[in-house]
């Protein structure tokens, strides 16, 4: 599983960085839970969240759809998708003056990803030909 594995190991690091991010700022701040008024430890944390929400679910459906034996352009658009847009989303977050430009660029290329792996899934689940399924 070439494809999954590469997005795995793209988004690794991206998310090894967030929970970094938010270790260091818990320990300057002394925050072991929740944010305690402290608004960089809160962006921190919802960046290393919504990394964990999204990524996986991401991964799984790159899985299911090579599994399958799925078009691998479809595949790496899909992980090149996700990768991408958590990054973007992370990155307009974590800024001191909030970029909803990132967010929502990160946000849309998420959704991209979820969107050709989930249709191209359902289109081979149904036995529909699209893009040589």
């Amino acid at each position: 599983m070439p494809v999954t594995t590469a997005t795995f190991l793209l988004l690794l690091p991206i998310y090894l960085l967030l929970s970094v991010a938010v270790i260091r700022r818990r320990r300057k701040t002394r925050v072991p839970l929740g944010f305690g008024n402290d608004a960089i430890l809160e962006k921190r944390v919802s960046a290393h969240s919504n990394f964990a929400q999204y990524a996986p679910l991401a991964l799984i459906g790159i899985l299911l759809c090579e599994l399958r034996a799925l078009p691998e352009f479809l595949l790496g658009a899909a992980g090149l998708a996700i990768c991408l847009g958590r990054l973007l989303h992370a990155y307009g977050l974590t800024r001191q003056t909030e970029n909803f430009r990132f967010r929502v660029a990160g946000m849309f290329l998420s959704f991209l990803s979820l969107g050709i792996s989930g249709f191209s899934l359902l289109l081979s689940f149904l036995g529909l030909k699209f893009l040589g399924l």
